[in-house]
């Protein structure tokens, strides 16, 4: 850890998430969220090394080993325990503009997770440009997009939401994330479904209010327990 002090130069760091089966690890991996080997335990190390050095970097993302093959569900996330920590230690993030979250099922109450997720992701809410949040579970993910609605990033341009389930909210959370960031040029959602709320609706608030969108990519989505039309574009 002391050693990373002397990196003054380091502006992104990358996890990479321990897979659900991985038989060619080089390491010792676990589902557990308190082992070593785990995701979490991993991203806690690394965690601790950026706040005792005082680095502060530009992009902090875990990488997508799904994308040379594997599914997004056989990736472990990193419990939201790891971004729990005292303000001036959150300061040191406040400069992102790169965040890319693999999150594990909640470990928290509701209102703990949504606390801990607000005050990691709203830090770096005047610098960040490019926002990704990859769940491990198709769990309920009204709360991270809740939290997301009470800030503007007035820089963010890129937007990925993967492996969610999305219920509640009349109108939905994601278009009311998208009417708030209508200078989104880059938007993918995958793995999502949104339950009785229709995907007509989503899009069209997105074309409505994303004007300056240049990249949509779509792929794997459901609503009322029915695939939509169109696959992985």
């Amino acid at each position: 850890m002391a050693a990373m002090s002397n990196m003054k130069n380091l502006k992104v760091v990358k996890i990479q998430p321990i897979l659900w089966n991985s038989a060619k690890s080089r390491f010792m991996s676990s589902k557990s969220s308190t082992l070593e080997g785990s995701t979490t335990r991993l991203a806690s190390i690394v965690m601790s090394a950026i706040v005792l050095s005082g680095t502060r970097l530009d992009k902090f993302i875990f990488t997508r080993p799904y994308e040379s093959g594997n599914k997004p569900s056989a990736t472990v996330g990193c419990h939201e325990t790891v971004f729990h920590m005292p303000p001036h230690h959150r300061a040191l993030f406040k400069d992102l503009k790169e965040i890319d979250l693999v999150a594990a099922h909640p470990s928290m109450l509701y209102h703990q997770m949504l606390d801990t997720f607000f005050a990691f992701t709203s830090g770096p809410r005047e610098s960040l440009t490019s926002l990704s949040i990859r769940k491990d579970a198709p769990t309920i993910d009204d709360l991270v997009l809740d939290a997301l609605g009470t800030v503007v990033f007035p820089r963010l341009i890129s937007f990925n939401l993967s492996v969610a389930l999305i219920r509640y909210g009349t109108p939905s959370t994601l278009e009311k994330f998208f009417a708030k960031h209508g200078q989104l040029q880059y938007v993918q959602l995958t793995y999502l479904d949104v339950g009785a709320t229709a995907w007509r609706s989503i899009l069209g608030g997105l074309e409505a209010n994303c004007r300056e969108l240049m990249a949509l990519r779509l792929g794997w989505l459901r609503q009322d327990n029915q695939q939509v039309a169109f696959g992985d574009s």
